[in-house]
């Protein structure tokens, strides 16, 4: 199994390369398991997505993994800044927010950005604590998790079965 990096505020990579779907899966499942002891959690996670190649696809994977792991998601139905999730997240009282952007990387990188309940960059910790680190004191951390499935799931649900569930909805930036 391939070993996933976290940076500050969250994890970067080449799209096709180690920015897969599957890669995916396993930081949003790993950030779900984080926020869903969160004192916010009922108030759910926001996600935006920037113009990348492939940026909506992999927002609607995330809100997927996440709605599936139990966690609501307000999904934008349009492209989002990091400072617009930021904002959302701070005017929602949201538990965090997720943005599916590489900010200053090259275009063929993609990365997924986490944002705490103040809206701000997540703290060293948090990064360590969502890929499963809790003791890790520095901003670097790895995954080592399986697939995204629930206990006694067959499969995942996908992203139109978790917003006909009401576990994953729209939100306008």
């Amino acid at each position: 199994m391939q070993t996933i990096k976290f940076g500050t505020d969250g994890w970067r990579a080449v799209i096709a390369d180690d920015f897969t779907f599957e890669n995916l899966e396993r930081v949003a499942l790993a950030t779900a398991r984080y926020f869903a002891t969160h004192k916010k959690v009922r108030n759910g996670i926001v996600i935006g997505y920037d113009v990348r190649f492939m940026s909506k696809e992999f927002a609607e994977k995330s809100a997927t993994v996440l709605a599936n792991a139990g966690v609501k998601v307000k999904l934008a139905d349009r492209v989002a800044s990091t400072p617009m999730v930021s904002l959302m997240t701070k005017l929602d009282n949201a538990a965090g927010g997720i943005v599916i952007t590489a900010s200053h990387n090259p275009p063929q990188y993609n990365g997924f950005k986490i944002k705490g309940d103040y809206g701000g960059p997540a703290f060293p910790e948090m990064i360590a604590a969502g890929a499963g680190h809790e003791t890790e004191e520095t901003a670097a951390a790895e995954i080592h998790l399986r697939p995204a499935r629930r206990e006694g799931q067959d499969r995942p649900h996908r992203h139109e079965e978790a917003v006909s569930r009401g576990s994953c909805g729209e939100t306008r930036p």
